[in-house]
């Protein structure tokens, strides 16, 4: 069962590798993963991450911040506070967050707190999508966060 919750978080500064995705092609995602894991990416930033804001190691940051609306983005696996050679870095901007936290097999679990995000909670909240990336957060208990930044209708741009 997927939960909710709403926060606030200061800026921070994520490390990692990024993939152009282009479309509704889900099956880019789980590509460049893959790819990351084999090349020793993610295993590099579990063990540099210090995780102060998302409490984990790895992260996938969807960089929709120029236009939420718009599916085709840089995608990062990256890790909060980490160290990478060669690897690029972002800063996260400070948003509001709705989190939406689930368990299960990956990745539809993630999935799964997507559609609770889009299709079910957005729609009647009073919020819309901000101009800040989406993040999925893999906490070391096993669940999956995902992370959508919000603002009311009447708050303008941070830029």
């Amino acid at each position: 069962m997927v939960q909710m919750r709403m926060e606030e978080h200061p800026s921070f500064t994520v490390c990692g590798k990024s993939s152009w995705i282009c479309g509704q092609d889900n099956s880019l995602f789980g590509d460049f993963w893959r790819e990351c894991h084999a090349d020793g990416t993610v295993a590099a930033l579990k063990a540099s991450a210090n995780p102060k804001v998302t409490k984990a190691d790895v992260l996938g940051v969807s960089r929709v911040e120029k236009d939420p609306k718009k599916r085709a983005f840089f995608f990062m696996i990256a890790g909060e506070g980490a160290q990478l050679e060669g690897g690029e870095t972002y800063a996260v901007p400070a948003a509001t967050w709705a989190i939406f936290r689930n368990r299960g097999q990956l990745p539809m679990a993630l999935v799964d707190a997507e559609m609770e995000a889009f299709m079910k909670w957005l729609p009647t909240s009073g919020y819309e999508h901000d101009f800040a990336p989406e993040l999925e957060v893999y906490l070391p208990d096993g669940s999956v966060e995902f992370w959508l930044p919000v603002r009311t209708p009447a708050v303008r741009d941070r830029r």
